[in-house]
């Protein structure tokens, strides 16, 4: 799965250029930065948890990467990327066959990527999760990530395995 994952994310990197969407450094050339994640989300709030309540969570994960174009980062072979306190809402759905089926959530928070060389990286995420799957905006510096997540095995998780990539730039 790490292979598509990579094969991903170069696509990512190359559509997001042609079109223009990387913004220009200093020497006028795009820094990008591109890297793929897995990790654990930790729903410290319980499952399901619906707004009005705000729920809290933790992330913690590797990611393996790196920069372009003078975008000083290197994640190779591995660095940590993490996430304290994000805020998420799960509204309530079906449990079939032991497992929930909550079509929509959403989730937001700083995430925050340790490079091997250069400072750490915190970024504002917001995502919007759509069955298994999350599209996540970021911003300073702005990026965009697609996340997967592995089926929970009970109708009341405590954590959740997340697998994705992201492009910054």
């Amino acid at each position: 799965m790490s292979r598509k994952i990579l094969v991903f994310a170069v696509l990512l990197v190359t559509v997001l250029g042609v079109f223009g969407w990387m913004g220009a450094g200093t020497s006028g050339a795009a820094q990008l930065a591109a890297f793929e994640y897995s990790g654990k989300a930790f729903l410290n709030s319980g499952f399901p948890c619906a707004l009005p309540k705000i729920c809290k969570g933790d992330f913690t994960g590797k990611a393996t990467g790196g920069g372009v174009n003078g975008a000083a980062f290197k994640c190779v072979p591995g660095c940590v990327i993490d996430s304290f306190g994000y805020t998420y809402s799960e509204p309530s759905g079906k449990c079939v066959n032991n497992a929930p089926l909550a079509p929509l959530g959403t989730a937001n928070g700083i995430i925050t990527l340790h490079p091997k060389t250069g400072p750490a990286i915190p970024a504002n995420f917001n995502w919007t999760r759509v069955g298994l799957t999350a599209v996540v905006l970021l911003s300073n510096p702005t990026g965009v990530s697609v996340a997967l997540f592995k089926p929970p095995t009970s109708c009341k998780p405590t954590t959740a395995a997340i697998y994705g990539v992201s492009v910054l730039a």
